[in-house]
């Protein structure tokens, strides 16, 4: 439901929900508090002029009507009770109340000061019974539930306000709260929007908290696709250009030697040019094809068997056109396993190998060991520019072939979960691929 709701109508639900759990669960909560507090409060007032009234420190008829503690001794005289109030009380009160409190409660009292609440005719009673002596002599100090309520009450008042102001600051403080993520807010949705119109739109929102680094995102994530499709236009430039090259020559050739005219001299030369373009054709279209089958395959999808890289490399060395002069191989561990296919893993050593050739002086290596694979060659070393870029398709150097086959390396190493690097040496540029 909160998802249909704006942000300043889940706050205000919010603030109902605070209100009604002050209302149901901490008023309840308080309320039972203050009675123990003002309950406590009562007997230390009780116990407080009791012993004032002991030791005759005040006139207790003054501070007791003050406070409104009622104190009554009962002590046996000549085998008789006598009962004395201060202040004075009426017979009824001395009589019935006192001595039926006092009954009720001393014959089980077993320290000598007791604390007690009693209802007596519909009035609630604080009252302490001291022990004065063993010959039966008691005081009782008492207060009506009248100084109890008022000063409840007051408590209470001064908590409900409380209660209120602190209600108003929360609601204060998350309002502007909420507004401080609107605004931003809104400016992502309007970038957003701006994003689904292809129109050029700015975002600038200077926060370190996680709605900056959504814009952040979102302002990279611009750029990502800009830079996509900035490449998916050279990408299908070069396509064109590519495919339109080989498709011309093939096709001028074919209708000169339709016309019994052979412009490379002679009939199996000029049929060489065609097979020649027809090879180069393919090859291009095999690897556009390749790559873009590798962007619909599914992670879960994917095969991983345990790969040799070891042996996969001597095959690879044994079917190339190149003497052993050329390539070396150090292999510093017995087996390196790496998940995947097989014709997947030899895709990415044979294009990387391929590059070397082209590059290379006087020799390319290969090194084998457990952290992975590095193919070395002595060439020159490259561009700045093209390091950023060499994995991109369509990105190549001099002597760059399709600038398809590094993009190739790049999709299969990822897609497998490895990683590739690419570092000028001081004699040359190396290739890694690695655990990451």
């Amino acid at each position: 439901m909160s998802k249909r709701l704006t942000l300043l109508q889940q706050l205000g639900l919010l603030v109902m929900g605070i209100l009604l759990l002050i209302i149901f669960v901490v008023s309840p909560l308080i309320n039972r508090n203050l009675n123990n507090l003002v309950s406590s409060q009562m007997f230390e007032t009780i116990q407080a002029n009791q012993l004032d009234y002991l030791k005759d420190y005040y006139n207790p008829y003054d501070k007791g009507k003050e406070k409104q503690v009622y104190h009554i001794t009962r002590r046996i005289v000549n085998d008789a009770i006598q009962w004395e109030a201060i202040p004075p009380l009426t017979v009824i009160t001395t009589r019935d109340m006192v001595q039926e409190l006092f009954s009720k409660n001393v014959a089980e009292q077993t320290e000598t000061i007791e604390n007690y609440i009693a209802e007596y005719r519909g009035q609630k009673i604080y009252y302490t019974i001291t022990k004065l002596a063993d010959d039966g002599s008691y005081i009782i100090s008492f207060v009506y539930n009248d100084y109890s309520t008022e000063l409840l009450n007051s408590i209470k008042n001064e908590l409900v306000y409380v209660q209120y102001i602190v209600l108003f600051i929360v609601a204060l403080i998350m309002t502007i709260w909420v507004f401080t993520f609107i605004k931003p807010l809104h400016k992502i949705k309007n970038y957003i929007e701006a994003i689904k119109r292809g129109e050029k739109g700015t975002l600038d929102i200077e926060r370190n908290d996680e709605i900056g680094q959504v814009s952040m995102a979102l302002v990279d994530m611009k750029n990502e696709l800009d830079q996509q499709e900035k490449l998916k236009e050279e990408f299908m430039h070069n396509i064109s250009h590519d495919l339109k090259t080989p498709i011309a020559v093939i096709k001028s050739y074919a209708e000169s030697m339709k016309d019994d005219i052979y412009p490379y001299g002679t009939k199996e030369s000029s049929l060489d040019v065609i097979l020649e373009n027809t090879e180069r054709l393919e090859n291009k279209v095999q690897s556009f094809l390749y790559l873009n089958r590798l962007d619909y395959i599914n992670q879960d999808e994917l095969i991983l068997d345990d790969v040799n890289m070891n042996e996969l490399v001597g095959k690879i060395k044994s079917q190339l056109d190149v003497s052993d002069e050329i390539i070396t191989v150090i292999e510093n561990t017995e087996a390196l396993i790496f998940k995947g296919q097989e014709e997947h893993w030899r895709n990415v050593l044979e294009n990387i190998i391929e590059n070397a050739k082209r590059y290379y002086q006087h020799q390319i290596i290969i090194t084998i060991d457990e952290f992975g694979i590095s193919i070395f060659n002595d060439g020159s070393p490259i561009s700045q520019k093209l390091l950023k870029e060499i994995f991109k398709p369509y990105s190549k150097g001099e002597k760059g072939n399709f600038g398809l086959g590094l993009s190739i390396v790049k999709k299969v190493v990822d897609m497998y979960g490895y990683a590739i690097q690419v570092e000028n040496m001081e004699n040359g540029v190396t290739f890694k691929i690695t655990n990451r």
